[in-house]
């Protein structure tokens, strides 16, 4: 989408592609915004259109499953898709109104983690930095920073029987940036539990305190406050689509 570079030449100085683009089926970009004011995108829409109409394209044929092949981040086969909900519980009378979203993201537990656990009571260190790293984080507000390895300062995970196809896992965390600006600490409670065909089913609940504001993740309440997160596997269309918020560091979201 070579295209795009007039709309947004920056992107090759290293400034961020994210944002709404219209594109024809050609490939001629015609307008971008990074921004949600509704007045905003209804004007890039307009414009757009009228750009459209006065030069349309030429006959092309779009094919939505190549584009869909080059452009998708696919799960591998047994990945455990499991989808994550974060609250600001409860939100602290007078902060910024931001602080009543509600943040969703997906977790993925690979096929031989998810073997691991089954077999024996340890927890793949795999996964232990992937959730202190990526998952354990306040992103109510928007787009959150994520831990470095050397910002995990506490993470036990525990891993015990509950019957021949169950088990409980016990976290207690503790991330923080350098000078206390910001940081999370808490515990969480998972079942895993896997049927007949050997799929995981996780869910459980985060209970953390957070303080301090990221970069993209500005206005927080004052002070410290509560941070409650869900987590439940899924098998929906969504999940199949909609990756991880840090599958962007690429093989680093699978790394020890």
């Amino acid at each position: 989408m070579n295209a795009i570079t007039p709309i947004k030449p920056d992107v090759a100085k290293g400034i961020t592609a994210q944002g709404r683009y219209v594109v024809t089926p050609d490939g001629v970009a015609l307008g971008y915004n990074n921004n949600r004011d509704v007045e905003r995108i209804l004007t890039l829409m307009d414009s757009s259109l009228r750009k459209y109409n006065a030069s349309p394209p030429t006959h092309v044929e779009v094919k939505p499953e190549l584009l869909d092949e080059q452009t998708a981040i696919r799960p591998s086969s047994g990945t455990t898709l499991i989808r994550s909900f974060s609250r600001i519980r409860p939100v602290p009378v007078g902060s910024d109104i931001a602080n009543a979203n509600v943040a969703r993201d997906h977790l993925w537990i690979t096929p031989e983690e998810s073997a691991t656990m089954r077999a024996s009571d340890l927890v793949p260190p795999t996964l232990i930095t992937r959730m202190c790293r990526f998952h354990f984080i306040d992103n109510v507000r928007g787009e959150p920073d994520p831990w470095l390895t050397s910002e995990i300062l506490k993470k036990e995970f525990k891993l015990k029987p509950l019957s021949t196809r169950a088990k409980q896992l016990t976290v207690s965390f503790k991330m923080e940036k350098p000078g206390s600006k910001l940081g999370v600490e808490g515990s969480a409670l998972f079942k895993l539990e896997w049927n007949q065909r050997g799929e995981l089913q996780f869910e459980g609940i985060v209970e953390a305190t957070a303080w301090g504001a990221g970069q993209w993740t500005g206005t927080p309440p004052t002070g410290r406050f509560r941070l409650v997160q869900a987590y439940m596997t899924v098998d929906d269309a969504m999940a199949k689509v909609v990756p991880p918020q840090f599958i962007v560091f690429g093989n680093e979201y699978f790394a020890r």
